[in-house]
């Protein structure tokens, strides 16, 4: 039984006993600010939901996935569509006992397909709010690394996250984080230490990952949100910067020895990864726009002999405008990741514009976002890939994706 799990069920033990728990005082139910909210003393319990219906039509440029004896093998397969449902998520959250202790569970309904993201349980955890200052979180959640991931997925203006997401955030992960802000909310801080091994998977070796990240909101607080349905009166502007040391994001260090076909893990003094990154954003009533820049290390002793670090960066811009108040927001993104600083033509581009029909805010909305990924001809996307019929020196995978939210 993996460690988020556990934690899960424990949470989840602690939720269901949260109502019954007061002795005296009246239980109320409020729906009026998105939820379900049930209040009896400090206890409560908030439950949410949303989901995200999508159609896509992709088309990988030079790509042949047929095998050599079908009837396709050797033919482009040209532009594929399907439908897919990326998230339907339930959360639920509140206080228990004090008016300082909290809980948040979030959990994945919809299909997964490996890796660390296959995880069902999302967030799962517990904190400790009595000194806004010095508030404590412990469970699995976001690490606190990129403005843009810590957004909700119910939030984004495009239907997916920048690549440079993939490539430099570690995303969730099992760990414990001290964090506060002012009492108006314009500066803030987290410290965390996090096992480094991605959501639901536990402890694989003897290195943890560490993170700091410090914000300034000088104007206001900003609350993370992308496109300006929900925007303020008076502009805000965020500043952020973000840094993490230790263990690799999202997977232990393994390395296949010569003659063998099984991966080993490196247990004792595996490889560290390094990374930085600063984020802005700017939000007022009509307009919004954010950009973050990464740079990484990543140290490469294993397997020995040892080699040079790796250093790589990327960076992303993104901007959008309500082209009709409150109702259509129209943006558009651009982002380039270099894998590798030293070596010669294999970076990524992401291009893409997108726009948005907002029904009722984020809560309901329809998003399209057309756009491309170029990746130059040594970039690990395509090199070395037999699917590609003909060597060039890039690719330009094309993409259309049209996306329906539900939330309340």
């Amino acid at each position: 039984m993996s460690a988020a799990w556990k934690v899960g069920m424990a949470l989840l033990a602690a939720m269901c006993a949260v109502l019954p728990a007061a002795a005296s005082g009246e239980t109320t139910v409020d729906a009026s600010k998105g939820g379900v909210t049930f209040r009896s003393g400090d206890n409560s319990l908030t439950l949410g939901a949303y989901a995200q219906f999508r159609w896509s039509l992709d088309d990988r440029e030079q790509y042949d996935a047929d095998p050599e004896t079908s009837e396709g093998y050797l033919r482009e397969d040209g532009a594929a569509s399907g439908f897919s449902i990326p998230r339907v998520r339930i959360l639920m959250g509140g206080g228990m006992y004090r008016p300082w202790l909290r809980y948040k569970i979030e959990y994945e309904l919809g299909r997964t397909s490996g890796g660390s993201g296959s995880n069902k349980i999302k967030d799962a955890y517990v904190e400790v709010e009595k000194f806004p200052m010095f508030s404590v979180r412990i469970g699995q959640f976001k690490v606190p690394f990129s403005v843009q991931e810590l957004t909700s997925d119910s939030k984004q203006e495009f239907t997916d996250r920048a690549i440079t997401n993939t490539q430099f955030v570690p995303g969730r992960d099992l760990g414990v984080m001290l964090f506060g802000a002012t009492a108006k909310k314009l500066l803030g801080y987290s410290l965390g230490v996090f096992n480094g091994s991605g959501e639901g998977n536990s402890q694989e070796d003897d290195s943890h990952m560490f993170v700091g990240r410090i914000w300034a909101d000088p104007l206001g607080e900003y609350k993370p949100g992308e496109t300006a349905v929900d925007g303020p009166e008076k502009p805000v502007v965020h500043v952020g910067l973000g840094f993490r040391t230790g263990e690799k994001m999202k997977a232990g260090d393994t390395f296949t020895p010569e003659g063998e076909e099984d991966s080993v893990t490196i247990f004792e003094g595996p490889d560290d990864q390094t990374a930085c990154n600063l984020e802005l954003v700017f939000k007022s009533a009509r307009f919004f726009a954010t950009g973050e820049y990464f740079r990484m290390t990543e140290e490469r002793k294993n397997p020995p002999p040892a080699s040079a670090d790796r250093d790589s960066d990327g960076f992303h811009v993104q901007g959008g405008v309500l082209a009709v108040p409150r109702k259509l927001d129209v943006a558009i993104r651009y982002a380039v990741v270099d894998p590798d600083r030293d070596a010669d033509e294999d970076r990524a581009t992401e291009a893409r514009i997108g726009a948005t029909w907002f029904f009722k805010d984020h809560g309901y909305k329809l998003l399209a976002d057309a756009g491309q990924v170029t990746y130059e001809r040594n970039n690990s996307a395509v090199s070395g890939d037999n699917a590609r019929l003909v060597a060039q020196d890039e690719y330009t995978d094309r993409q259309f994706r049209l996306q329906l939210q539900l939330s309340f």
